[in-house]
């Protein structure tokens, strides 16, 4: 937090920023109100790959994940290309769906490979799931077919040999 005489304005909500106090967040200045909600986004963010590095930590059964998967991660989730949810469900399909044995040196490349599959499978999932709540199970008439013994005692085998010969 700087105190600067110079005139300026909120880069977020554009209020005027003489006189009072600047916040500064990657080269930009805020109000207070803004740096703030920006701290606040910042934090959750933060909750989210801590929240996930443990999920990984967790479903590999390991105790540290590698620099070379967290930066990938990092990059991966500033670069807009996935989200934390969404690579988590990456990581269950291919393993949990599609019945893969896990294995913590192949992830980078189930990430990267396997996210595009995974978000078809779930969005296909929420479409079924979709159509099913609009069905009323109760609104649609069953059907009962009646079989008369007749109809079973006239049918005969397709095949032309007897059990006792084979």
């Amino acid at each position: 937090m700087t105190k600067t005489p110079s005139g300026g304005v909120c880069h977020s909500c554009g209020k005027k920023l003489a006189g009072s106090l600047k916040y500064p967040y990657k080269n930009k200045f805020y109000c207070f109100d803004c740096f703030k909600k920006i701290e606040e986004i910042v934090q959750n963010e933060n909750n989210k790959e801590n929240d996930f590095i443990e999920y990984i930590k967790e479903f590999f059964q390991v105790n540290q994940v590698s620099e070379s998967i967290v930066s990938f991660i990092r990059k991966a989730v500033e670069s807009k290309e996935r989200t934390f949810e969404g690579m988590k469900y990456t990581i269950y399909y291919y393993y949990k769906v599609m019945g893969n044995e896990p294995n913590i040196e192949f992830l980078t490349w189930v990430l990267k490979d396997k996210y595009s599959e995974a978000r078809k499978f779930y969005e296909d999932q929420q479409r079924i799931k979709k159509v099913n709540e609009g069905i009323d199970i109760n609104s649609t008439p069953s059907i009962t077919v009646k079989i008369k013994k007749s109809d079973l005692e006239n049918k005969k085998p397709k095949f032309n040999y007897k059990i006792e010969d084979l």
